[in-house]
């Protein structure tokens, strides 16, 4: 819940080991990708630093992703982690390296161990298409959290993950030790576009969800101090400190840079899981600083962070800031919730009310 954070998404590879229905990357794009040599990986520490020394946000939050990152190999990260980690360290920079990874690989456990954190991610019937995937991924999950390493994990809100309810996700993941937990927006890019009608749930579906999830939440989370669900207490601290909430708001608004594997840029995950993303620059033969400072990236930013007419006269929008930039061009005015999920946010505004405060205030 850090609102002074810049987002750093380094895809050192677009390549997967799996074809989720819902992942706003494309099949083409997984099956025609290279990777980050390492030379490269370590290059952008010294970029990061540069940039954030002259931006005006304080702390790195650098995800390395992909498509999975682990398909690369533990030697890869056993030589580009401690390196990276060793340039952002004598820059002063505060920073947190977190490794975001489907957990399939059989060295899942010694790659993590180079991490501030990894997380994972979950989804009923769209992410593993077979039982000894799952039962795989449950033993890796086991290893970290046996071994102490700090594992969150997201859930994208498809509608089978809705239809499978809040109530029954949230116990499964709870049992097996999970206790940072994330229930992310579903984006409705890449494979997720080409099966949107499968995947896709209707706004109020995705209010109602969190709003379960929420009543989930809140009898277990006194008994329990280990245990965070976002966006319910991102949003209380929200709430709270009457800031916009990280969690509901495109990461963008706060600053966001998405690295393709050859160094091209967007702006965020979903612009650079498309088909035909509009690339912004190459911090390989610029640099990042230069690429986020240029008229093209700016003006993209601006474009994604531009309230529209209809959010500024909604009672949420001090909390959202109409930061549903994706999925706003889905949204009907005739629809019964909106994409930013104003009917969660009054309903956690009204436990605020009633007294319930954020773990952190």
């Amino acid at each position: 819940m850090n609102n002074d954070n810049f987002l750093y998404q380094i895809n050192v590879t677009r390549a997967c080991n799996l074809r989720c229905n819902h992942c706003y990357i494309h099949n083409d794009i997984k099956d025609s990708s290279g990777q980050i040599e390492i030379n490269q990986l370590i290059s952008l520490a010294d970029q990061i630093s540069e940039h954030l020394q002259n931006s005006n946000r304080s702390h790195a939050e650098i995800h390395i992703i992909g498509g999975e990152p682990t398909t690369l190999g533990l030697a890869y990260f056993a030589e580009a982690i401690p390196e990276f980690r060793a340039k952002l360290k004598a820059s002063n920079i505060h920073f947190e390296i977190i490794l975001v990874s489907n957990l399939l690989s059989e060295d899942s456990l010694n790659i993590a161990q180079f991490f501030d954190k990894v997380c994972t991610s979950y989804e009923p019937e769209t992410r593993f298409n077979k039982a000894k995937l799952l039962e795989r991924w449950e033993i890796h999950v086991g290893d970290l959290l046996n071994n102490e390493l700090s594992l969150g994990v997201t859930s994208a809100m498809t509608l089978p993950v809705i239809n499978y309810g809040a109530n029954q996700l949230l116990d499964y993941l709870y049992q097996l030790g999970l206790k940072q937990i994330h229930l992310g927006f579903f984006i409705p890019e890449g494979d997720g576009l080409v099966n949107i009608d499968t995947v896709f749930p209707q706004f109020s579906q995705t209010s109602n969800f969190l709003i379960e999830a929420a009543q989930w939440y809140f009898e277990k989370r006194d008994n329990d101090p280990d245990l965070w669900l976002n966006p319910i207490e991102s949003l209380l601290y929200s709430i709270h400190h009457e800031i916009p909430a990280n969690d509901i708001v495109c990461p963008v608004h706060s600053g966001s840079i998405d690295i393709h594997w050859d160094g091209n840029t967007e702006t965020c995950l979903e612009a650079g899981g498309a088909t035909n993303p509009q690339w912004l620059g190459n911090v390989f033969e610029e640099s990042i600083k230069q690429v986020s400072s240029s008229k093209k990236f700016k003006k993209r930013t601006l474009n994604i962070c531009r309230p529209k007419s209809i959010c500024l006269q909604c009672d949420a929008y001090q909390l959202c800031k109409a930061g549903c930039s994706v999925l706003f061009k889905y949204w009907q005015p005739s629809d019964d919730e909106c994409p930013g999920f104003k009917g969660f946010i009054n309903y956690i505004k009204n436990q605020y009310d009633n007294g319930i405060r954020p773990k952190l205030s």
